[in-house]
This record gives C-alpha cells, structure tokens and sequence, in this order.
C-alpha cells in the first residue's frame, strides 16, 4: 500500500499537482484519470 501511495504522490507530482491539498472528487477523478488514460488519451491538468 505505501508503494502504491508514493506512485501516486510521484505522478501528481509530475503533473504539478498536490495530493495532500486535493479533495475527495478531485483524488478520484485524478486515480480514474491515470487508470484510463492509455485508453482516452491525456486530458490537461
């Protein structure tokens, strides 16, 4: 579990944003967004 949570801090990191400073929506939407992102392409953060 710690892995998975340092992955995602890496890659909102790498996108300029803040996990800690991310609400619930916003958390889920980002997590929603990298699990389909290969399928629908990149959207703009």
């Amino acid at each position: 579990m710690k892995y998975a949570e340092s992955k995602v801090r890496e890659l909102c990191a790498e996108r300029g944003l803040d996990w800690d400073a991310m609400t619930e929506d916003e958390r889920l939407y980002f997590i929603d967004d990298i699990v389909h992102e290969d399928h629908e392409g990149n959207r703009a953060y």
